[in-house]
């Protein structure tokens, strides 16, 4: 993976130290089971609690890609909605998907256009996240990205995708809640101080204080 990507949401982990996991997976492992969509490894491994486990199982998926965009003129978010078929409840994200070892950068815009319809320019990195450091060396990795045409704009109903445009307060509000995914939420942070350029601060103020004050109505802070 390109260096200037190398910027993880947790910085106190180089990306050196997330693909070991601290010795998570180390020399002389061995692949048990490899198909289209996991690969089970074997291997001698030092937990990141310092716990030693001579066999150690790891399942990984794979890196995933992901793309938050933005709609000029609009100033909008497209965002997912899909349904987890373990709890059958409905979540919130961006639109992405699994790495098959094309260039990274490509391949989450095309995933933006399989899931969205839209096309989209000018991808910024946002860095990446090991969801569980203890037992996996998968990434998702993050950019952000400008859409000027949202003419084509579907649903991805072969995949159960609900594509919605929304403000960014709605973004905000939903990322607060529940029912978005935590490290998608965390994407949109980071993306923030980029959509302010887009939007100016100023605009993009009045946007926190409504998202924050629904939270907190929601909340009864």
């Amino acid at each position: 993976m390109d260096p200037k990507f190398r910027v993880p949401f947790s910085p106190q982990k180089p990306l050196e130290e997330i693909r070991t996991g601290a010795g998570l997976i180390s020399e002389g492992a061995t692949d048990l089971v490899q198909t289209r969509f996991i690969t089970v490894t074997e291997s001698p491994a030092v937990l990141g609690s310092g716990t030693r486990v001579p066999d150690f199982y790891s399942v990984r998926r794979g890196d995933a890609l992901n793309i938050v965009p933005f709609i000029l003129g609009d100033s909008k978010l497209v965002l997912i909605r899909k349904i987890k078929t373990a709890s059958g409840i409905a979540y919130f994200g961006f639109p992405g998907g699994m790495m098959r070892g094309e260039d990274p950068v490509a391949h989450a815009l095309a995933e933006l256009r399989e899931e969205s319809g839209l096309e989209a320019r000018d991808p910024v990195p946002l860095g990446f996240v090991n969801r569980e450091p203890e037992s996996s060396t998968d990434l998702d990795y993050f950019w952000f990205a400008t859409v000027k045409d949202i003419s084509g704009l579907r649903n991805d109903e072969e995949e159960g995708i609900t594509t919605e445009t929304v403000s960014v307060a709605d973004a905000i509000k939903y990322a607060m809640s529940q029912y978005f995914d935590p490290f998608h939420a965390t994407a949109l942070w980071r993306a923030l101080p980029i959509i302010a350029t887009h939007m100016g601060i100023g605009s993009l103020l009045p946007h926190f204080r409504v998202a924050l004050e629904d939270t907190m109505e929601a909340l009864k802070l």
